[in-house]
């Protein structure tokens, strides 16, 4: 259970549990630098309320409350994860974020991509708010952000790109893990966001203000519906963990073409292949620990662009089962 300055046996938090959601993880871009990773797993995170603000340079505000820090087993057959809500803030807008202060277009990587895996979990006290992954720039200035709204009349994912705010007709489903990758076209000024490989927007205006566009912070954050503290939602984020990328000029992330059930019901996969490049489909129970000895994953040894489809032949394939395609450049 988890305990919060000020308040008396607080109800514990609800596991995000792991469910029937087919979720495929793209590669990442071969030549690209890794600007930021974690799990949250120690070390240098730590159990316990508190705890994320102030390791591995993560920041962020209403700290000693209990409203942020690193949790274990709330995915279930997960490790520890990081999350942020429940418990009563100090100002209706918490922030936990990464500095990273990158100027992709002046260092030569004109695109950013950001992976992370996040849940978000329902309120139970008849108050509900949203939980926002924004995006600042060095100076700190907002630029864009994503808002996964649990209010009633908003419920749902919306992109925001600093002045206007745009309902992207999908929505998150409650409880339970989703894949989020967003890729950010710095220099030309649009990006795209896909949630459980299904797209939410693609060649978008990113910000419509006219604040310099480079990578400062990425951040999480928790805002409530009322400007009354006492009216918070008990909902909460969970995230698993969260990757930042810098992607050269003219490098286009992997990236699948379709995924549904094939001819005979099973899990299928479609991808174009490329020369150069190996492939291997891996599966996972947890989307933690990945395994790759699905028989006819492998694809090595092509010699033209063609079409690959791969079919899970698992018979009585278990409740859950997430799906990733690795690429790798042939040796």
């Amino acid at each position: 259970m988890l305990e919060a300055a000020g308040a008396a046996n607080p109800p514990a938090r609800r596991a995000i549990v792991l469910a029937c959601v087919f979720v495929v993880a793209v590669a990442s871009p071969l030549r690209a630098e890794l600007l930021y990773f974690t799990e949250f797993e120690n070390p240098p995170f730590l159990v316990g309320p508190d705890r994320w603000v102030g390791t591995d340079g993560w920041i962020g505000n209403s700290t000693g409350l209990g409203v942020h820090g690193i949790d274990d087993d709330q995915f279930i057959d997960a490790d520890q994860t990081a999350f942020l809500g429940f418990t009563q803030p100090d100002t209706p807008l918490v922030l936990v974020a990464k500095p990273l202060n990158h100027d992709p277009v002046a260092e030569g990587t004109a695109s950013i991509l950001i992976d992370t895996l996040l849940g978000i979990e329902d309120s139970t006290n008849g108050f509900r708010d949203s939980f926002w992954l924004t995006v600042y720039n060095i100076s700190g200035r907002l630029l864009g952000a994503l808002r996964f709204s649990n209010e009633l009349a908003t419920y749902g994912i919306w992109r925001y790109d600093g002045v206007n705010e745009v309902d992207t007709g999908l929505a998150f489903i409650l409880g339970e893990p989703h894949l989020l990758l967003v890729e950010i076209d710095f220099q030309n000024n649009r990006w795209k966001a896909d949630l459980d490989g299904i797209p939410l927007f693609s060649n978008a205006l990113f910000t419509a203000t006219q604040h310099a566009r480079d990578l400062g912070s990425l951040s999480y954050e928790w805002q409530l519906t009322s400007n009354l503290l006492t009216e918070h939602g008990d909902n909460w984020m969970l995230i698993a963990d969260s990757s930042v990328w810098a992607i050269p000029p003219g490098e286009e992330p992997f990236i699948i073409d379709s995924v549904g059930p094939g001819s005979g019901g099973q899990p299928q996969i479609e991808f174009t292949g490329e020369p150069g490049f190996n492939y291997k489909v891996q599966y996972s129970g947890n989307l933690i620990n990945w395994l790759n000895d699905l028989p006819g994953s492998s694809f090595t040894g092509i010699a033209a662009p063609k079409q690959i489809q791969f079919s899970d032949p698992t018979a009585g394939l278990p409740e859950r089962r997430w799906y990733r395609v690795v690429r790798s450049v042939t040796p």
